[in-house]
């Protein structure tokens, strides 16, 4: 009777253990946002959102100079925020997020790009800015059927200026 109960002990341990290994699955990244930031640019730290999954409990490490801090992440594992600093004179190049689980590593990759020359660049505002808003119900009603959609109905009356005119 002893016998049989220790070896259902251990078919237990042994299907629980298969159970919890099948089922821990390794992180991974789909997607970096911002994947980049630039060399001694006034906003430092920089928030990084990584999106992938199995993210639960992560601990993130950046590399070569860089650091990672207040990591937050999703309640489904998702998505990950980290604030990641980057020293001055850091050089540009590609660096890597190492994010870790009891389930494994994964890195997200993240790039620190040249930082962008000013001259010429920031003018202010100018005519190339303008957009023409352009309200086509205004013009020729070419299609009485759907002056009054479902989606807004009752909103169509040519007499008010604000309201739908059809079109």
């Amino acid at each position: 009777m002893k016998n049989n109960l220790q070896k259902l002990g251990f078919i237990f341990l042994t299907v629980c253990c298969s159970f919890f290994t099948i089922n821990a699955q390794t992180p991974t990244v789909e997607k970096v946002e911002p994947p980049n930031w630039w060399a001694d640019y006034s906003i430092n730290p920089v928030r990084v959102l990584v999106s992938g999954t199995n993210l639960k409990s992560a601990k993130v490490v950046a590399d070569k100079g860089l650091t990672a801090s207040n990591v937050k992440i999703s309640a489904n594992g998702h998505y990950l925020f980290a604030d990641v600093s980057i020293p001055k004179n850091q050089p540009v190049g590609k660096y890597d997020l190492k994010i870790t689980t009891a389930s494994g590593t994964v890195n997200a990759p993240f790039a620190i790009s040249p930082k962008i020359a000013r001259a010429g660049r920031f003018q202010g505002y100018t005519p190339d800015d303008v957009i023409y808003f352009l309200m086509p119900d205004r013009f020729a009603d070419g299609d009485t059927s759907n002056n009054d959609p479902a989606k807004s109905k009752g909103l169509y009356d040519r007499s008010k200026g604000r309201h739908y005119h059809g079109g």
